[in-house]
């Protein structure tokens, strides 16, 4: 599930996501796409950890 998706200028976007496991676990990850000329150049992705849900 996204979290938010933040544009931060012309080629970058960040996303903050959720998953969840099928051990019930939501870890949240985000990532930073970089797009030139129309199309997808770069992707970082930073896998996050536990967060307490509520």
């Amino acid at each position: 599930m996204v979290l938010d998706a933040v544009a931060v200028d012309g080629t970058r976007v960040y996303v903050r996501y959720e998953n969840e496991l099928k051990t019930g676990e939501r870890p949240r990850n985000v990532e930073v796409t970089t797009v030139r000329d129309g199309r997808f150049a770069e992707t970082q992705v930073s896998f996050g950890g536990r967060f307490p849900q509520g």
